[in-house]
């Protein structure tokens, strides 16, 4: 079965008729928890934060290696760091398809595969659907200009949604 999942800068942006909404821990695009919390309440939705600056592996599902965000670099130390702290997923990187090999090319450096160490949720923002080794999720619509970004989610384990 696969899911839905939005992200915006904007929480009030991300569609109700997501499965999962993916919000900003930190950085100029913060979300409040307390208003992503009433528009996705847990019984219903799954929200999952993400880390744009890598300092919050412990409490973000994810780190944003894009332009202006995490660089690919720093990726290892972050799934290192979460792994530390979360022993019941895999870290998820998010990154652009073409920042795909750098992230991999570090985290091979370092030790790390993807399936093995970490997950990916990688963005294309064409239409089109990305899938590889590691690979949970794909931002396949959106971008800078949209409102908010849709994702299709392939891996039912990552972040199950509540039960009925």
């Amino acid at each position: 079965m696969t899911r839905t999942m939005g992200d915006s800068v904007t929480v009030g942006n991300i569609p109700f008729t997501v499965d999962i909404a993916a919000v900003y821990i930190n950085g100029i695009f913060a979300a409040d928890p307390q208003v992503v919390a009433r528009r996705f309440p847990a019984d219903r939705h799954v929200t999952v934060w993400i880390d744009v600056n890598g300092t919050m592996p412990q409490r973000a599902q994810v780190f944003d290696v894009e332009k202006g965000n995490g660089i690919p670099a720093n990726a290892p130390a972050w799934i290192d760091a979460r792994r530390a702290v979360v022993h019941t997923s895999l870290p998820t990187i998010y990154c652009g398809r073409a920042t795909l090999p750098a992230v991999e090319a570090a985290c091979k450096a370092a030790g790390l595969l993807p399936a093995r160490d970490y997950q990916l949720w990688i963005s294309t923002l064409d239409g089109t659907h990305y899938t590889g080794p590691g690979v949970v999720a794909c931002q396949y619509q959106g971008g800078p200009t949209a409102k908010y970004d849709l994702s299709v989610v392939y891996d039912d384990a990552w972040h199950p949604l509540p039960k009925p």
